[in-house]
């Protein structure tokens, strides 16, 4: 969505396509309490949502609160982000006008994690939760 609002200001693709040299997303997520968060089985959709196979058995954490946490559930925040290195291939399809998702294929077979699997990958390790994935992930779905 970055060449994307970059052209909308009306910079031509071959100057994208040529002068960027990366582009990086980021997001906040809430950090689960370490002090009270509770282990949980996950469901047939959260298997879903993180691209776990729903025959697999896998826990998840839960916020619940306690006074460490002010009793939300939540103690501060991690950043999620998604880099973009423009490789030389990536630039050439930038000033050959491919679209958004012919660009991010080509990104991701270069190496690129997307943001919703950078959040993705902090729920599986207990550090944050699906909803806040879901927050942060879908908004610009």
């Amino acid at each position: 969505s970055s060449i994307t609002r970059l052209l909308d200001m009306g910079v031509e693709h071959y100057l994208i396509g040529d002068s960027v040299v990366g582009i990086i997303a980021q997001r906040l997520v809430r950090r689960l309490c370490p002090k009270c968060k509770k282990l949980r089985s996950a469901t047939f959709d959260e298997k879903k949502l993180l691209n776990i196979p729903t025959d697999t058995e896998i826990s998840l954490y839960e916020p619940v609160g306690c006074k460490e946490c002010g009793n939300i559930g939540y103690k501060g925040r991690i950043g999620v982000y998604e880099i973009m290195p423009i490789s030389h291939k990536i630039g050439v399809m930038i000033s050959d006008k491919a679209t958004a998702d012919e660009i991010e294929k080509q990104a991701v077979a270069e190496g690129m994690t997307k943001l919703r699997d950078a959040a993705a990958e902090y729920v599986i390790q207990g550090l944050t939760t699906v909803s806040e994935m879901q927050r942060v992930a879908y908004e610009d779905m």
